[in-house]
C-alpha cells in the first residue's frame, strides 16, 4: 500500500497515485486536477498551508428551481450526510449545487484511502442529488 509523507504530497504525487490505480486524471493544473467518476467529475485541490485536500463537485440543476428551494434542499443534505457539505450557488444565472469534502494529509496520506474517499465522495454526492434534487436533475 503506497504511503506519501506529508512533505511528498503534491499534484504530481497524487496524480501518480491515481495512475497506479488505473484511474485517469484530467485537466491537471498547478494546484488541482479532476478525476472522472462513474457519474460525475471530482476536482481535487491542495491547500498546502492548511495541509488538506479539497474534493469538490459542482452540479448544474435543471428545471425551475429557485435559490430558496435549492438552499433548503442543500440544508437537508447537510443534516443527513456528515461526510459531505452541499452549498447552493448561481453560476451565470443557473442554479447549481456544490458538494465538498475536506481531507487532511497532515502527517501523511495513504493512497488507497485517498482513492476510496474520492469514490465514496462521488457516491454520496450522487445519492444526495437523487434523493433531494430528483425533480431538478
Amino acid at each position: 500500500m503506497k504511503e506519501l509523507a506529508e512533505s511528498d504530497v503534491s499534484i504530481k504525487s497524487l496524480v501518480e497515485c491515481f495512475n497506479s490505480a488505473f484511474i485517469k486524471v484530467v485537466d491537471e493544473e498547478n494546484d488541482s486536477f479532476w478525476v472522472p467518476g462513474e457519474s460525475l467529475k471530482t476536482k481535487i485541490t491542495i491547500d498546502e498551508k492548511r495541509k488538506y485536500l479539497r474534493l469538490s463537485i459542482i452540479y448544474q440543476l435543471s428545471g425551475e428551481i429557485t435559490p430558496a428551494v435549492s438552499a433548503t434542499q442543500c440544508n437537508k443534505v447537510n443534516d443527513e450526510y456528515i461526510v459531505i457539505r452541499f452549498s447552493a450557488l448561481e453560476i451565470q444565472g443557473t442554479q447549481c449545487v456544490a458538494s465538498t469534502y475536506y481531507m487532511t494529509y497532515e502527517e501523511g496520506l495513504i493512497a488507497f484511502h485517498l482513492i476510496k474517499m474520492v469514490k465514496k465522495f462521488e457516491q454520496f454526492t450522487v445519492e444526495a442529488l437523487r434523493e433531494h434534487f430528483a425533480d431538478y436533475l
